[in-house]
């Protein structure tokens, strides 16, 4: 995760989804076509996979 305003060109980057969408104040509008999760976007199988891996 990298956070935009924290980049050089944040203009350079685009956004796949929204996290923590649940903590967002009512004024604070998204993007319509992105996917918003209430805490973080699932993970994909690799990711899942390594996980399982370090138990």
């Amino acid at each position: 995760m990298i956070q935009a305003g924290s980049l050089d060109e944040p203009d350079q980057v685009t956004p796949q989804n929204v996290i923590y969408g649940k903590d967002a104040v009512r004024w604070d509008h998204f993007d319509p076509a992105l996917k918003v999760y209430d805490l973080y976007a699932p993970f994909d199988e690799q990711t899942q996979t390594a996980m399982a891996a370090d138990r």
